[in-house]
């Protein structure tokens, strides 16, 4: 079984085949879901106007972007859905496979990411304060743009390197 959420719709978008991670995702059991209109039953937000998409759909036969859906309980979830369309024999529209995957914590996760890092730069900034990172596995040194301008560096011209970092520290700060 996937975890994922499968549905089939025909070329009016009503549901054909509702899978057990569908239900799952979004909280209507299958016999509630055969036969409704798809993007109707989930209250589907698009990131564009939909008859964009089907026509991009329609064109190379596949799409995929995110999707904002509302559960059977009323929750809002993100997903990223992929939609192949399926032709019958003469070349003609037959239907859509839509698989969706609900990656709605991980939008969280990356937007209170985000905020934290919005956070630390005005904090560094306000301390006239810089940060820097050294992967010592690849030898390179990521700067802070206050930390470039505490040295004197137009922003982005920090080399990247340990070299790089250690040219930039006082010499009697530097073990030999």
């Amino acid at each position: 079984m996937s975890f994922d959420a499968i549905v089939v719709q025909d070329t009016a978008g009503r549901i054909t085949f509702w899978s057990k991670g569908a239900e799952e995702t979004y909280g209507y059991p299958r016999g509630a879901a055969l036969g409704q209109v798809m993007h109707g039953l989930l209250k589907t937000e698009f990131p564009e106007p939909r008859e964009t998409i089907h026509a991009r759909l329609h064109l190379g036969n596949r799409w995929s972007g995110e999707l904002v859906h509302t559960c059977r309980d009323g929750t809002r979830i993100v997903t990223y859905s992929r939609w192949v369309l399926d032709r019958d024999a003469e070349g003609r529209p037959a239907g859509i496979l839509e698989i969706n995957n609900d990656i709605t914590a991980r939008k969280g996760a990356e937007e209170a990411r985000r905020a934290s890092e919005q956070r630390l730069q005005v904090a560094l900034e306000a301390g006239r304060m810089g940060a820097w990172e050294w992967d010592i596995a690849s030898g390179k040194v990521t700067w802070s743009s206050s930390l470039e301008e505490i040295h004197g560096l137009k922003p982005g011209t920090f080399g990247g390197t340990f070299e790089d970092f250690k040219r930039e520290i006082h010499p009697e700060d530097v073990a030999s």
